[in-house]
């Protein structure tokens, strides 16, 4: 569909197009090749697009609570392309208006955009990050005081938009007791942090998340795959991108995948109703689903499925490290069995990462290491019988060449990489 109206100087932009893409469109657009472009209001943010003209052809938009109006700062943002002194000598903003244009001329274009807000207080998982930082920070000689936590919480941005420093207090008291629950810091002579919180930490990730992660561990340690157990608690995280809902075309999909693997995991009870799309979508990529075939079954763009494995990826590894933590703890502790099975997880965990980066299931996993073998080539390559690199090693050069996709320059790259192996 883009590279038809590409064609004929137009375009589209929206987070669902996979990287190229974008870059493309980009390009051409500020090259003046392309014309015209329509976007999502994602395109208002963080993009430096400079048009002659903006036409806003609606001023509401969907959102989790339903259709609302977009805030001034948003409009302010979009009609901030026109008209840029490097670019053009003059610029025009277009709102399309369906009724009551005196109201929109007033809100949006005489209007003052919306106070910034601090969420540093206003939202749990930020303080708690803050926080620990802040303890972590401040006790690298001596351990730090409560005094001196509120002292620098009273002087952020956040603080100042509270007025009221018994909230601030409040706010930070109760999460800091959530922090030593948690097992990250201490306050025997003073705050500081664990050798736990002090990985946490170093992960950027928060506290709370980092917790439940070590809370799940147990039941990753019984059994033997647990590939769907992982994949279901990653996309459970807060911090997972794009938890849809699983649409009722979709149901039995989910409920097939969930009858399967509850026979594999005796620890874990699954329901559909805390599984997202992104799950299915996520078990798919690492099936090696093609994203033309997941594009059509679940209505995903490929930005949409890079920013799901990329999200999937940065967590397993999150997973892994705290893992590996509980690991080194039980060395530590002399605790031989409980080291072997969390080794055991490890090494899955490290698996199951490399399955999320290529999209392959593990089968295809050597092949793929092979330079210019992707998951396409992969599963071609499998197909025709060459399953690893000593199979490969052993096949005829010309073969080799004649497979799909390959060709004779690739099949020569390939048996001198597998040459070595013995």
């Amino acid at each position: 569909e883009l590279a038809k109206t590409v064609k004929n100087g137009t375009a589209f932009h929206h987070a669902g197009l996979d990287q190229r893409c974008r870059t493309i469109i980009e390009t051409e657009y500020k090259n003046r090749h392309i014309k015209f472009l329509t976007a999502t209001p994602t395109l208002a943010a963080g993009v430096n697009l400079p048009a002659r003209r903006v036409v806003i052809p609606s001023v509401m938009r969907y959102t989790n609570n339903g259709l609302e109006k977009i805030s001034i700062l948003e409009y302010k943002q979009m009609c901030g392309r026109a008209g840029r002194p490097q670019y053009d000598d003059m610029g025009e903003s277009i709102i399309i208006s369906k009724g009551y244009p005196d109201e929109i001329l007033e809100h949006y274009i005489d209007g003052e955009p919306e106070p910034l807000e601090s969420k540093t207080l206003d939202e749990d998982s930020s303080l708690r990050i803050n926080l620990l930082g802040f303890v972590y920070t401040a006790s690298k000689f001596n351990p730090t005081s409560y005094e001196k936590i509120i002292k620098f919480f009273s002087q952020t941005f956040a603080a100042y938009q509270l007025s009221d420093n018994s909230v601030l207090e409040k706010k930070v008291t109760k999460q800091l007791e959530k922090l030593k629950e948690y097992g990250m810091i201490t306050d025997e002579n003073g705050f500081e942090p664990t050798k736990f919180g002090i990985r946490v930490f170093y992960l950027r990730i928060d506290p709370k998340t980092a917790f439940d992660m070590t809370g799940y561990i147990e039941d990753y340690v019984r059994g033997t795959k647990h590939t769907f157990g992982i994949l279901h608690m990653i996309t459970n995280l807060p911090e997972f991108y794009s938890q849809y809902p699983i649409p009722d075309k979709y149901q039995e999909d989910m409920d097939d995948l969930i009858n399967k693997n509850e026979k594999l995991y005796t620890q874990q009870k699954f329901s559909s109703e805390d599984c997202f799309k992104s799950l299915l979508i996520l078990y798919k990529w690492i099936d090696a689903m093609t994203y033309q075939d997941m594009s059509e079954h679940f209505d995903a763009e490929p930005g949409d499925i890079f920013y799901i494995k990329e999200n999937a990826k940065d967590l397993t590894y999150t997973f892994t490290e705290i893992v590996k933590f509980w690991r080194d703890h039980a060395k530590e502790n002399d605790q031989k069995k409980i080291v072997s099975e969390y080794q055991n997880l490890i090494d899955e965990l490290d698996l199951l990462r490399l399955q999320i980066v290529h999209g392959v299931p593990e089968k295809y996993l050597e092949l793929v290491k092979i330079k210019q073998i992707g998951r396409v080539r992969a599963q071609i390559l499998y197909k025709n019988g060459y399953k690893n690199k000593t199979s490969l090693k052993k096949a005829p050069l010309e073969k080799l060449a004649a497979i799909d996709k390959i060709g004779a320059i690739l099949a020569k790259s390939i048996k001198s990489q597998v040459e070595k192996v013995r």
